[in-house]
């Protein structure tokens, strides 16, 4: 994947739940940081150290 790339409009991607592997992609700033707060939520409902 990383050799031939696929062409795709986004720039921006996260996990958002270490569990699942729910990773979501974005094509902007802003929408990733929105994934970003989330994923932030989620380890904040984890226990401590889970998400360091």
């Amino acid at each position: 994947a990383a050799a031939n790339p696929k062409e795709v409009p986004y720039y921006y991607w996260v996990t958002v739940n270490l569990d699942t592997g729910e990773t979501k992609f974005s094509e902007t700033l802003a929408e990733h940081d929105a994934y970003t707060r989330e994923y932030q939520e989620w380890c904040a409902s984890q226990e401590a150290g889970r998400c360091s």
